[in-house]
């Protein structure tokens, strides 16, 4: 099967039509922001995301669910990278 695997296609693409994500290459099928773009274009599209994803993904409010998803991760980043290397604050929060 052939996989889209341009970035700004697969996104003008998904705006169009969110059931694209199922031909669009398995990383951006495991892009948070992607499957958003997917989702917020036709709900449906939830099914191509990757399985990964999915677990994370609350099937009955599934954009809410990613957004907050979505936050979590960035909040994550922001703290590590705000933090020194050797704190303990680090540990705990990498186990979430």
């Amino acid at each position: 099967m052939h996989r889209f695997k341009d970035k700004e296609f697969v996104i003008k693409a998904l705006s169009k039509n969110g059931l694209d994500l199922e031909y669009a290459d398995d990383s951006f099928q495991n892009d948070p922001y992607l499957v958003l773009i997917a989702l917020l274009q036709n709900i449906k599209s939830y099914q191509f995301a990757s399985e990964e994803l999915q677990k994370f993904i609350n099937k009955d409010n599934p954009i809410d669910s990613l957004i907050h998803f979505i936050q979590l991760t960035e909040l994550h980043t922001k703290l590590h990278n705000q933090l020194p290397n050797n704190s303990t604050q680090i540990k705990s929060i990498s186990k979430l």
